[in-house]
């Protein structure tokens, strides 16, 4: 297991965090969204829409590993999401680390520092993400049956503890 440490972002992290939020995600969902989605989901894209919720107050834990942010978090209030009401206050809204983290206890440690085991909320996943969701189940969140699909056209399940 690497060593890290766990910080919260600043908004000179919004390129780091970009890149790992981009990198995650198309490694989740290249297979379940049409090439096109990627002309305008791109990094760079990334940048910009990080530095605008770093500036406006959102406040990401973020892990880094030899001085590079490799994993990111975010918590904040449980708003409605593909016609569904919340179901608990806070949500989940982000929790990503670089593929080659996987399975270093980074993600684990990501999850504990900004939404202690003892918090409820809630998390919208991909259904077809089952790595991910096997890592959530074992952290107490679990399906509660209410499911969407996104604009992307992916099909997301809603998990709670």
């Amino acid at each position: 297991m690497p060593e890290y440490t766990l910080r919260d972002a600043t908004i000179d992290d919004a390129a780091a965090i970009a890149a790992v939020h981009w990198t995650g995600r198309r490694a989740v969902y290249l297979p379940l969204v049409p090439e096109e989605h990627w002309r305008t989901d791109t990094q760079a894209a990334g940048i910009e829409a990080w530095r605008r919720r770093l500036t406006a107050g959102e406040t990401p834990l973020v892990a880094e590993v030899d001085g590079l942010v490799v994993g990111f978090a975010v918590v904040g209030r449980a708003t409605p999401r593909l016609g569904h009401e919340p179901k608990r206050d806070l949500a989940l809204h982000d929790l990503w680390v670089m593929p080659e983290m996987h399975g270093s206890g980074i993600s684990r440690a990501l999850l504990n520092g900004i939404l202690p085991p003892a918090r409820s909320a809630e998390l919208w996943i991909a259904a077809a993400n089952t790595g991910a969701r096997r890592f959530f189940q074992k952290n107490g969140f679990l399906p509660d049956a209410t499911t969407g699909t996104g604009e992307d056209g992916v099909l997301e399940v809603r998990l709670v503890r």
